[in-house]
């Protein structure tokens, strides 16, 4: 949660200035002038408009992938979808199987 809390402020930081460039029509970085100060600030302003909606987008596709984990049905261990190069569990070389209604499917494994 306080990394959410970091990425708004940062973001909310980047529309700040980005309007008030835009706005005032200069800014200052490090005593250094910006050449167009509008432009930069526009640059400002959208990345910080449109990295948070990247962000999202990124975070809700990283969740429907960690929702793919695989079980071996011999040994019952859970692999990370990451971690399944051909599908196979790497202890004991057996086929993988998704872990979403694995328990459905093998009901003789659910109260081992």
């Amino acid at each position: 949660m306080h990394l959410r809390f970091v990425e708004a402020a940062l973001f909310g930081c980047l529309i700040l200035i980005g309007a008030m460039a835009i706005i005032t029509g200069s800014l200052h970085i490090r005593n250094i002038p910006v050449m167009y100060p509008r432009i930069a600030g526009l640059v400002l302003f959208l990345i910080g408009i449109i990295s948070p909606v990247i962000i999202w987008f990124r975070r809700r596709h990283s969740i429907n992938k960690r929702e793919s984990t695989y079980i071996c049905p011999k040994c019952e261990t859970a692999v990370d979808f990451r971690n399944v190069g051909n599908h196979t569990c790497p202890k004991c070389q057996t086929q993988l199987e998704p872990l979403e209604g694995f328990y459905e499917r093998h009901p003789e494994l659910k109260d081992k």
